[in-house]
């Protein structure tokens, strides 16, 4: 990823340079306001993760001394006082998850629309600088390399190179 990625990135603004002129860097913008949110986002689900799974182990420790002192338990009538103490503990887990699904969705959805986002951008320059008439052979090579420029972008390609 570290050299292939700002080669992809060079080669794919090099072509579409060429196929929409300047219009491109209004929807590289775009990409490029993107990555510190992507950034921002991926780090938030990493650190709820962290906290879902220590509230996980701690929950599996309360499990597993019910399990290894049944006997005691069942004793002292203590089911109903460790059956509350592991539901609140699960319950505070089942917050992290829903964090974690929210951000995921989020960022999914930030990720999917980028690239309309971006190459109507792109397209919507294009159109209004000049004469400049947008065909199909212009708009479908576009879109091609917008495409290919959406993977090194993401959270895996050029994020990693500046957010380390």
């Amino acid at each position: 990823l570290i050299w292939s990625c700002p080669f992809q990135v060079i080669l794919s603004l090099y072509f579409l340079h060429i196929e929409l002129g300047n219009a491109i860097f209004a929807g590289v913008g775009i990409l490029v306001i993107l990555i510190p949110f992507n950034a921002y986002i991926s780090r938030y689900q990493q650190n709820k993760e962290k906290q879902q799974m220590k509230k996980k182990d701690e929950r599996m420790k309360v499990i597993n001394e019910v399990i290894n002192g049944v006997k005691v338990i069942k004793f002292y009538g203590w089911e109903i006082p460790f059956i509350s103490k592991i539901s609140m503990i699960r319950l505070k887990e089942i917050e992290d998850l829903r964090a974690i699904a929210i951000t995921v969705a989020i960022n999914s959805f930030v990720w999917s629309c980028a690239p309309i986002a971006v190459s109507f951008t792109a397209f919507a320059v294009f159109i209004r600088t000049g004469d400049n008439v947008l065909d199909v052979q212009k708009a479908f090579v576009s879109l091609a390399l917008f495409e290919a420029l959406r993977f090194p972008m993401a959270g895996k390609g050029i994020s990693i190179l500046i957010f380390p």
